[in-house]
């Protein structure tokens, strides 16, 4: 039986650790929790029903980058007030949408001796947001299932990697003792993943937020009480970051 929840996984920045991009020193995994059934019943038509109001099909890939920097899809539309509408209709939608946050990052500026670490910053950021998911979720301790953790695949090698990071969890064998088991499936750019796409369009406003940067079209305020946890102070419970000062 499929489990109560869906749980969909993306990132923000790069993995470089020694030259990396100096206005941008961040990486983050976040990840975004749905009750399969409003997922499927009200979230996925709801995304779908934006895609044909503006695109007329929904074969388009939402993806923050291409939002915010008017590539993709977006240029397609008639004139920059539509564009404007769409991204209004956009922030509506992911408001409306009923799903929880855990998001982890690492700022490179912060960290010492870079070179000497012995995970990667990617599982490092997807154990933080396993962390939380333990602290903050109690649903994911009683839940009988295996929870679907649904990621964009991000290559053969960095796929097998994080299944074992993943397999470990679910067995309790990993550095952490989450004795929750996940199904993990990756999905391509090109599978419109509505979970998935989800997760991208938030990525990027929480990294930005992290580093105090200007937000763009989708705001952190936008999300902030979605976040599993404490989001009355001033940074949510479940948001980690690794290197902070």
């Amino acid at each position: 039986m499929p489990s109560d929840y869906i749980i969909c996984v993306d990132e923000s920045g790069d993995l470089g650790l020694r030259n990396f991009n100096a206005n941008f020193p961040i990486f983050l995994v976040a990840m975004a929790i749905f009750n399969r059934e409003e997922y499927e019943n009200e979230v996925v038509p709801a995304f779908e029903s934006l895609k044909r109001e503006f695109f007329g099909h929904v074969d388009v890939p939402l993806h923050e980058i291409d939002i915010r920097r008017n590539f993709g899809p977006i240029r397609l539309l008639p004139g920059e007030n539509r564009r404007d509408e769409f991204r209004a209709a956009l922030r509506e939608e992911i408001g409306d949408s009923q799903f929880k946050i855990v998001a982890a990052a690492i700022d490179k500026r912060h960290l010492a001796r870079p070179s000497s670490a012995t995970l990667g910053i990617y599982d490092q950021c997807f154990l933080g947001c396993a962390l939380s998911l333990q602290t903050l979720w109690p649903d994911l301790k009683i839940h009988p299932d295996p929870v679907e953790l649904v990621v964009e695949s991000r290559g053969r090698i960095e796929d097998e990697a994080l299944r074992t990071t993943v397999t470990e969890l679910s067995q309790g064998t990993g550095p952490l003792e989450l004795q929750t088991a996940f199904e993990l499936r990756f999905v391509g750019k090109a599978d419109l993943h509505i979970g998935v796409e989800i997760a991208d369009l938030i990525a990027n406003p929480i990294a930005r937020e992290v580093l105090g940067m200007r937000q763009p079209a989708l705001s952190f305020d936008l999300i902030r009480d979605k976040f599993l946890g404490n989001t009355d102070s001033e940074r949510p419970a479940s948001l980690i970051v690794f290197g902070d000062r």
